[in-house]
């Protein structure tokens, strides 16, 4: 019997300077070093942005609402570091799914041992309590890139809010679905 599969998405902005002079799930943000730290792109520019998609994801796409973008080829893996607040809680939830992770308590806590979730971004640990968790851990990202039109300026001055915006999805199994 056939794994029943569910959409998964993700939109990313992306900013679109027209000046003359220098100014999950699925989560995707720019990348900053394949940009060289711009984070504002002019008309006819090639953006870079990277993907982080579950592991069990299939069938990735990404769709610009203007120009071109496109996605694939070989993941890497980028560090992590992120100060978690437990507040009389169990859980709390990391920004990004985590392929590996390790942990320190910041001061004392009697929350204990801590553990990642099958979604890899859920941290539990053993005992309700307060603290700060100190999670130093790696994400698997896929690189994409795309362009921005050159006739960007007329879109603009017909649509002065216009923005360029990438549609990312892919499958993921649908585990919470009562049907084959």
């Amino acid at each position: 019997m056939p794994i029943k599969t569910k959409k998964i998405s993700a939109t990313l902005t992306v900013n679109v300077e027209l000046a003359t002079a220098g100014q999950g799930g699925i989560k995707a943000w720019l990348n900053e070093c394949a940009n060289g730290g711009k984070t504002t792109f002019r008309p006819g520019d090639t953006y870079h942005f990277l993907v982080t998609v579950p592991a069990n994801a299939t069938g990735l796409s990404v769709k610009a609402n203007h120009g071109t973008a496109s996605i694939g080829g070989k993941s890497e893996t980028i560090p992590r570091e992120e100060d978690i607040e437990f507040d009389d809680a169990y859980e709390a939830t990391l920004s990004e799914p985590a392929d590996s992770f390790s942990y320190e308590w910041d001061g004392a806590t009697t929350c204990g041992d801590v553990t990642l979730g099958d979604d890899k971004m859920t941290l539990t640990t053993k005992n309700k309590g307060d603290g700060t968790l100190l999670v130093s851990y790696s994400v698997r990202a896929i690189g994409g890139q795309g362009t921005v039109p050159t006739n960007f300026k007329q879109i603009l001055e017909e649509k002065p809010r216009t923005q360029i915006r990438l549609r990312i999805s892919a499958l993921v199994p649908d585990l919470d679905s009562k049907c084959p």
